[in-house]
Order: structure tokens, then C-alpha cells, then sequence
């Protein structure tokens, strides 16, 4: 992989900042990267797309629905994200969907990551520390 070297321009300091300041997430700031780097005459969208192959983290999710007698996951929703705090947004923007799924490539694995089912390392009252059910951004589910 060739790393893609940016001119220090306005363009590219505005998204550096942006993001900074948390108004972009990382999965956009790679993406205005990229049509930056094409605007630019960089480098083309597909070597860009080269240079990071795929992305590891997959949100998808959808409707049940019947086919040929069988029923079906019929995909409504699908994008890859650079990083899993990007997916587990875009997989609790889409929860209403009766079925929902972040997977995670590595080599010739896909895992499946469920936020319903997170824990967080968190000390009790007694002093040990013990993981605990937690939601997707580390709240205890028990929290009043």
C-alpha cells in the first residue's frame, strides 16, 4: 500500500479540522479524503480503493420476506466503515429493521458483533472490578 500524500491545502485542513471537532466521523473523513484526493488529480477513486482494499467493519440490515416458499433476509441497508464506533452508529440508526448485524472481516474470518450483547470492565460496590452489561457507548444498562 502507497500511502497518499495530501498537498496542505484549505480543503484538506478544513476536514483535519472538522473532524477535530467531532462534526465528521473517521469513516467521513476518509471518504471527503478520497474525493479530495481525486478532485485533486492524486490519485483515481479505484487507487484509492487499492490502497485500503476493503474496509473492515460491515453494517446490514433488512426484512424478513417470503421467497419461493422460504423465508428470506431481504438486505434494505448495507456500508462499510473504517472503524466499529462509526458502525455501531449507523447499527443504532437502523435498529428498527426486524434484523440487524455488524460483521468484521480478518483474512478469511467474519465475525459478528452484536452491541445488545457489550460488557464494560466496571468496579463494584465491593471494590472488584467485574465486566457488566453495557450499551453501545459503555452506560450500564442497570443506570438510572
Amino acid at each position: 500500500m502507497t500511502p497518499t500524500i495530501f498537498p496542505n491545502t484549505d480543503a484538506f485542513v478544513a476536514l483535519l479540522v472538522k473532524h477535530t471537532k467531532g462534526e465528521i466521523t473517521k469513516t467521513e473523513l476518509l471518504n471527503a479524503q478520497w474525493d479530495l484526493a481525486v478532485e485533486l488529480g492524486i490519485k483515481t477513486r479505484d487507487e484509492m480503493m487499492d490502497d485500503y482494499a476493503t474496509w473492515p467493519f460491515t453494517v446490514s440490515c433488512g426484512k424478513y420476506e417470503e421467497y419461493n416458499g422460504q423465508t428470506e433476509e431481504n438486505c434494505k441497508y448495507s456500508e462499510e466503515f473504517v472503524c466499529l464506533e462509526d458502525a455501531i452508529a449507523a447499527h443504532a440508526k437502523n435498529k428498527s429493521y426486524p434484523w440487524n448485524r455488524i460483521t468484521m472481516r480478518d483474512g478469511d474470518f467474519i465475525y459478528e458483533i452484536e452491541p445488545t450483547r457489550m460488557f464494560r470492565k466496571r468496579e463494584g460496590a465491593d471494590g472488584v472490578k467485574r465486566f457488566e452489561p453495557c450499551d453501545f457507548d459503555g452506560t450500564p444498562f442497570n443506570a438510572d
